[in-house]
């Protein structure tokens, strides 16, 4: 084993000296400025009268569209680019596997309510401005005056209370949208919404939830809290008769109205559905190229007064197949891809770049760990369970990790050495917690395996405290990674680390419905996966992290059932775990920024003191493919979920030099 991990090593050290690793060099940022006013307010210029694209300067011309100011808001969103002013025109090319792969489209097309800033704060979006009412129990949001739908049709607060009172709580609708956790209940009453003006409403919640509502909407996507009313509600029982809407649903192929309003109400089955996307579908999503064009009265301008975006067109390719979206874009037919493009690809890309005319960009992901290692701390074994929870046996595996090796092995170098702990960019990055016990120490790590009572039998291999056998059980999900590498390869290298301090070890793949049912039922060893989005991972502390929904709960699906039957089943978690509950809890609340740092930090000490889950290599970069005629191209973004991964690119500002096609 030893032997060829270090083959291996030197194949990939030599791969690096044949492409330099470093990213490309790209443009500037972007930035956005709220309001017109706002962008006139900060640079002292004037925002030039307004301009579009020359397909829109003739449909003007023909009397198919009013002017384009008056189909822009009184106060549009503001870009300034990432390098300069772009040319309107071209067709963005991408590849996406389906209606399965519905974030392909939704992550760059998408619009959120509310959106986040570079330090993962709260900032407008759709909605121009807020105002925190009633000690946090209400807020009064501001739309956009003279915002429009992509058919003209002013966009107002009846918007939001169709979609909050006609689909959100209609009963009828509970299969339409998302599930129980986008929730509106606070305080186990569901929040009010009421109109003050065509352009203001109010949310009301029962306790004081107003700063985790704002974060939440900021979070969820590609929109929430607006549907079109004019054209949803030919479609829905309040409006229209039930027996009338059946027959339509009927002759369309659906059993009732209900199935036949969820397909009315998804942009990418419907293309018919009027949006405030920069682009709007126009073809069935079953076709081999799914097609998008412009929206017309679309709300954002660059700093000339441009309207935005500069691409017409989006052609998403049905392309299945990883590898096959790798060569397309070597090829040429794919001009701006990153969904489906993992560091495994990056020496290719790189090797054919100059040939390709395109350009390889490395984004780091906000990853906290690849593929980490998650023992069941309640298993139902009595003697690993107490071993799990022991913070020197854990201590101990950690510091037999060479986690440098693992770098250059699986991610080329270029990630980074670390615990599964907050990303560098987080505002509650601890450094403490993230090198700790990461040191590549297996002398040591004997040493406290020695002192824990673990002695070696005849094999080798080292016994339990109580003299039995013991031995780690790696499972691993069928068709997973950590973007680098498979995950069963990453399983072999862990067993190679365990055999050198005397840990046998075993591995098991499962498909994810069986793993799913191993977990429900605590009956997973230990698991192997990653430990994502740890930039603002207070958002979602029970994913993975905090032990609350048994599901996500990798390292303690018992501790997580009790804590969600409030008792009734599961296993009692010890002190520590439930002040991680009550943590996440108390964030729940939505608290102050301050508060909430603090708290964060508090989960941080408990973590770097037990080690519940043990990360390797984090924020692994991920190639962004772009032909060299794409110009706009960020200098740096944050690739991750938080930030809807693509669209920190901004892709309504990229465009596409005619000169250089």
């Amino acid at each position: 084993m030893k032997k060829k991990l270090l083959v291996s090593l030197f194949v990939l050290s030599m791969m690096v000296a044949l492409f330099s690793l470093s990213a490309a060099a790209a443009d500037g940022m972007w930035k956005l400025y709220n309001t017109s006013t706002d962008f006139e307010e900060e640079t002292g210029k004037t925002l030039p009268e307004f301009k579009q694209a020359p397909q829109l300067s003739e449909q003007v011309s023909n009397g198919e569209l009013p002017a384009v100011g008056e189909r822009l808001p009184e106060e549009p969103v503001v870009v300034e680019p990432a390098n300069k002013i772009g040319q309107y025109g071209g067709t963005w090319v991408r590849a996406w596997k389906g209606l399965s792969d519905q974030w392909a489209i939704n992550k760059p097309v998408g619009e959120r309510f509310l959106t986040f800033d570079e330090e993962g704060k709260v900032v407008p979006n759709i909605a121009k401005s807020w105002e925190i009412v009633d000690e946090g129990k209400g807020i009064i949001f501001h739309l956009r005056k003279g915002m429009k739908w992509s058919d003209g049709h002013p966009l107002t607060a009846d918007d939001v209370l169709f979609w909050f009172n006609d689909i959100k709580l209609y009963e009828k609708l509970a299969t339409v949208e998302p599930g129980p956790w986008d929730t509106l209940k606070y305080g186990d009453k569901e929040a009010e919404i009421k109109k003050i003006d065509d352009y203001t409403f109010k949310v009301s919640f029962a306790v004081d939830v107003a700063e985790k509502f704002l974060d939440e909407r900021a979070g969820w996507g590609p929109t929430t809290m607006i549907a079109p009313r004019h054209y949803l509600k030919q479609f829905h029982d309040k409006y229209v008769a039930e027996e009338k809407l059946n027959a339509k649903a009927v002759e369309a192929g659906y059993d009732s109205w209900i199935e036949y309003f969820g397909e009315k109400v998804d942009y990418l089955r419907n293309p018919d559905l009027p949006v405030i996307f920069a682009w709007q579908v126009v073809n069935d999503y079953s076709s081999s190229e799914l097609k998008l064009k412009r929206n017309p009265y679309y709300w954002k301008v660059d700093t000339a007064g441009n309207q935005l975006p500069y691409m017409d067109d989006i052609s998403a390719l049905r392309i299945d197949d990883n590898q096959v979206m790798v060569m397309q874009a070597i090829s040429g037919n794919i001009n701006l891809q990153n969904r489906h493009i993992t560091i495994d690809n990056y020496p290719l890309l790189r090797e054919q770049e100059d040939k390709g005319n395109y350009t390889v960009y490395l984004y780091p992901r906000a990853d906290g760990a690849n593929n980490a290692l998650y023992f069941n701390h309640t298993l139902e074994d009595p003697v690993k369970r107490k071993l799990y929870n022991n913070p020197t046996f854990k201590k101990a595996v950690s510091l037999a990790l060479n986690r440098s090796e693992i770098n250059e092995m699986f991610y080329l170098g270029i990630g980074k050495p670390r615990q599964a702990s907050f990303v560098t960019n987080s505002p509650f990055f601890d450094k403490e917690w993230t090198n700790a016990y990461t040191e590549y120490n297996p002398e040591k790590a004997n040493q406290m395996l020695d002192e824990l009572g673990m002695e070696r039998g005849e094999d080798g291999y080292r016994l339990s405290p109580d003299g039995k056998p013991f031995e780690i059980e790696i499972t691993i999900q069928s068709m997973s990674g950590g973007g680098g590498g498979s995950a069963s390869q990453m399983a072999e290298v862990y067993k190679h680390y365990f055999d050198e301090i005397g840990l046998k070890s075993s591995i098991e793949t499962l498909e994810r419905s069986l793993m799913e049912e191993r977990m429900a039922t605590n009956q997973v060893d230990t698991r192997l996966s990653n430990l994502g989005d740890m930039l603002r991972p207070d958002k979602h502390l029970f994913n993975r992290l905090v032990p609350m929904v048994p599901s996500h709960a990798y390292w303690a699906p018992a501790w997580a059932k009790y804590y969600q039957s409030e008792g009734e089943s599961g296993q009692v978690p010890p002190a520590d775990v439930k002040r991680l509950q009550e943590i996440a809890e108390a964030i729940e609340t939505g608290p102050s920024w301050e508060k909430r740092k603090e708290l964060m930090a508090e989960l941080a000490d408990i973590f770097k003191e037990h080690l519940y889950i043990i990360g390797t290599v984090g924020e692994v970069p991920t190639p962004y493919v772009a032909a060299d005629y794409m110009k706009n191209m960020p200098e740096e973004i944050l690739d991750t979920g938080s930030y809807r991964n693509i669209a920190r690119v901004l892709p309504i500002q990229i465009y596409i030099d005619k000169s250089a096609e």
